[in-house]
Formats: structure tokens, C-alpha cells, sequence
């Protein structure tokens, strides 16, 4: 009240006119935007898959497929191209976790990373349902099983474990969050489990190169897998057949 009482009270049309003309001049603080880096241009072939995990074209693939649910509306605000949501996604998947080293890459904030990687999530998690629908060879081991038969059956899928633990690694390798380990609400943790799963998928049907080894995260893969497989072990002996 007191400002306005002194503004008021001005009775020389100078410093009225003065006053006015500040106010006129007073901007906003203006927003600077970091310098977004075309990152299919910055690295060669081999970088690019370590550090997003799928080839050039593999990306491209991905993008094609999600472009139209995670576009956005307006291009106000510098807002981020699909190819870009894609990278930013696939980056936070390849650095186990940290939201803030993903947003430093592209260029944004840790806030609008979170947004933009869970909207891409369920974007591609969202893929599974046009591509996994029931099959009659999609089968599992039998509750209860009975018969001999029934038993060598059982037996049979059990032998499997070595390939799916295979799988798991080659998997958990691509993308290192899954070792890590991925500290968000459950839904999100679920979303992204099923959007690299289909990635990996992905990767498979376009014959991807697994990205390049690292010590790290191979120390990560295995521990995960050694904790993962222990509790199973008895229960999943097949010299016990007749136990299960």
C-alpha cells in the first residue's frame, strides 16, 4: 500500500512519466536454453550403441513405431523431437538410474527428463500388446503333474534354464538399469521392465550388435543373476522330478 501511495502522490509529470517508463522496462529474466547436440551426427556407429544401446537404424526403428503417442504438440518451448524423447529414454536405461546424467545429454532439466521418459516408456511398453498375443506353442510346466509323462514333460521345460538364463544376461546387458537396479514407483518399474524387454526383442529381430563390454556391468549382471537363481535352485532340480 505504501508503494502505491508514494506513486500516487507524484505530482510532477517528469517523474511520472519516469516512473512509467521504468516499469515499461522491467522483462522477464530470460530462459536460456542448452545447446541440444544431434547425437546421430556426434558419433560414430560403435559409440552410438554404447551409449544408447541399439545401432542408428535401430533407433530410427523404434521412433517410427512410438512417434505419433509421444510427438509433441507444439514446438513452443524447444520442445524435444520424438528422436530425441527416444535417445533421452534409452540413455537413462544405459546409465542404470540417474536421471540428471540422461537430461545433461539432451539438454533439459531433470524434472522434464522424468516426464518425457516415462511417457516414451509407456509408449513402447505399450508395443507388446500388438505383439505378443496368445499362442497355441505358448505353453507352461503342468501344477500338478501325475504320469510319467506328465513328469518328463515338466522335466523337459525345466532344461530350459540355462537358455533363459542366458537370455536374462544378454538382456540385463543391453540395458544396465535392469543390474543397477531401477528405484521408481512399482508402476514405473514394471513399465520400463516390459519396454526393455520389447526392446530386446527388437534387437533380436533386427540382429543388433550387443553393445560393447563392460567390466562393470558385467560384475552387476552376475550378481544379480547369482541372487535372482539361488532361491530356485531346489525347486527347479531336475534329478528331483518326482518332487515337483
Amino acid at each position: 500500500m505504501a508503494e502505491n501511495a508514494n506513486l500516487l502522490d507524484l505530482t510532477d509529470d517528469e517523474d511520472f512519466v519516469e516512473v512509467i517508463n521504468m516499469l515499461r522496462n522491467v522483462r522477464r529474466r530470460p530462459q536460456n536454453y542448452r545447446p541440444r547436440e544431434d547425437h546421430f551426427l556426434s558419433w560414430n556407429e560403435e559409440d552410438f550403441i554404447k551409449r544408447f544401446r541399439l545401432s542408428k537404424n535401430g533407433v530410427r526403428y523404434i521412433v517410427n513405431l512410438i512417434s505419433d503417442n509421444i510427438r509433441s504438440p507444439t514446438q513452443q518451448n524447444h520442445a524435444l523431437s520424438p528422436e530425441q524423447m527416444v535417445l533421452l529414454t534409452l540413455r537413462f536405461y544405459a546409465t542404470g538410474n540417474f536421471l540428471q546424467t540422461a537430461g545433461d545429454l539432451i539438454g533439459i532439466d531433470k524434472g522434464t527428463a522424468s516426464r518425457i521418459i516415462w511417457k516414451v516408456t509407456q509408449a513402447i511398453a505399450g508395443l507388446y500388446r500388438h505383439g505378443y498375443a496368445v499362442k497355441k506353442y505358448l505353453i507352461t510346466p503342468l501344477a500338478e503333474p501325475i504320469t510319467r509323462a506328465e513328469q518328463l514333460f515338466n522335466e523337459s521345460q525345466i532344461r530350459t534354464r540355462n537358455c533363459i538364463e542366458r537370455k536374462f544376461g544378454q538382456w540385463k546387458r543391453r540395458f544396465p538399469i535392469l543390474a543397477f537396479g531401477i528405484r521408481l514407483k512399482l508402476e514405473k518399474d514394471e513399465a520400463v521392465v516390459i519396454a526393455t524387454a520389447v526392446l530386446e526383442n527388437i534387437a533380436k529381430l533386427l540382429n543388433e550388435q550387443d553393445p560393447p563390454f563392460d567390466e562393470e556391468e558385467e560384475v552387476a549382471v552376475n550378481f544379480v543373476n547369482d541372487v535372482n537363481i539361488q532361491p530356485y535352485m531346489n525347486i527347479y532340480n531336475v534329478n528331483n522330478v518326482n518332487a515337483i
